[in-house]
């Protein structure tokens, strides 16, 4: 009965529309009034906006269409290199134990006595993070070093180049750090709006405002550093208590209760708490998703867990059912889930090519895996090395 309240409860919330969001409505709001300013500022020739952009990038030589482009892109991969120590270095500063540094495509992990390097993949998206564990008893400005420091280094880093390119604006090394010094102040600004993320996740200055109001971002932060955790591959039941509890504790007003109790219920399958993961995904299918890729990541999910430790291959197959032909980091979930059901049935042939599928897929996309999935697909490779070879009737999934 577990497994088809989960199936009930799946194909409902494929049918419930996606709740409006306010700050999608907000970042489209000024968006459309930076380019109507703009335009006018062109059209009209009013010249407002070039004293504002000769302040922030000082007149220099210039480098010519070829030199401009490979300036400014080394320029954002800095910037952005530069956020995310001034994330770490605020989180250190206050308490924190740093523990990864990721800049596309690499990511430094930290560890006693040794510093390890690895390669993300091509198809991680541009960007970076910063993965800590914060001191279980802190106070409010430990938060805030951590989730302004990255705001404040990409300014202290404009002002510095903004400073070199006044006293060297006839030289080379002056018009790249006009350019990089524009760059960081882009940065800072992009990640200073209060904007909510698809993940589940918030910008820096959504954490800052929540914190100058008082009200400080646990759940959302804990789910985002969770979620930092699952992806760089720690297993669930090494995640640091103190986050666990402050997800458990996210608010519907965060709107990130469904992320939650995905990230939870793998928490609980890794302790063999089977019947607190069952709460917690059904709980995960009955909250609303910010974004249509995490309804059908939470439906997925659901599937693997109902057909993995509930043993209702029917179930499951209705609910891989319901999932689009494709969909973003979609694959390897879907795939894990085919691998519990053809388990379930007793196809193992099926189910040993649905594993290695998997295996395959999340080193294509890049990310590492958790040592409780590495071990569930392992245990079924191996079961399924070890059973007759038996081939059954694939099941109608909507994925062909």
């Amino acid at each position: 009965m577990g497994a088809v309240a989960l199936r009930k409860a799946a194909e409902d919330l494929l049918q419930r529309p996606l709740p409006p969001s306010k700050h999608l409505a907000r970042r489209r709001v000024v968006v459309a009034l930076v380019v109507a300013v703009a335009l006018a500022d062109s059209w009209l020739g009013l010249g407002i906006l070039s004293p504002l952009l000769r302040f922030l990038q000082p007149k220099t030589v210039s480098l010519g269409f070829p030199g401009g482009l490979v300036a400014f892109l080394c320029a954002a991969w800095l910037a952005v290199l530069v956020h995310e120590l001034g994330h770490a270095i605020g989180g250190v500063i206050s308490g924190w134990r740093v523990e990864a540094i990721a800049v596309w495509p690499f990511v430094v992990r930290i560890r006693p006595f040794r510093v390890q390097t690895y390669f993300r993949g091509a198809s991680a998206e541009f960007g970076g993070f910063v993965r800590g564990v914060p001191p279980d008893a802190r106070p409010r400005y430990a938060d805030f070093l951590f989730n302004a420091g990255g705001i404040i280094t990409n300014i202290v880093a404009w002002l510095i180049a903004r400073d070199w390119a006044l006293d060297h604006p006839h030289l080379l090394s002056g018009s790249l750090a006009a350019v990089f010094g524009f760059v960081n102040v882009w940065v800072a600004i992009g990640n200073a709006i209060p904007f909510e993320l698809d993940s589940g996740g918030a910008s820096d200055g959504r954490h800052i405002l929540q914190l100058i109001r008082g009200r400080a971002a646990q759940g959302i932060g804990a789910v985002g550093r969770l979620a930092m955790f699952a992806q760089d591959g720690v297993r669930p039941r090494d995640w640091p208590q103190s986050l666990v509890e402050a997800a458990e504790a996210a608010s519907p007003e965060d709107r990130c209760t469904g992320y939650a109790a995905m990230l939870l219920s793998g928490r609980y399958m890794d302790e063999g708490r089977i019947a607190d993961a069952h709460t917690a995904m059904l709980e995960c299918l009955k909250a609303d998703p910010p974004s249509s890729v995490l309804k059908w990541h939470f439906i997925a999910g659901a599937a693997w867990f109902a057909a993995r430790y509930e043993r209702d291959a029917e179930a499951a197959t209705g609910m891989l059912a319901l999932l689009p032909d494709s969909f973003p980091g979609g694959d390897y979930v879907v795939e894990r889930a085919r691998a519990a059901v053809h388990a379930v049935n007793g196809e193992w042939s099926d189910a040993l090519i649905c594993a290695t599928k998997a295996r395959a897929l999340v080193a294509k996309l890049g990310v590492k895996l958790a040592a409780d999935d590495l071990e569930e697909l392992d245990e079924i490779a191996a079961q399924a090395a070890a059973k007759p070879s038996r081939t059954g009737s694939v099941p109608a999934f909507a994925r062909g």
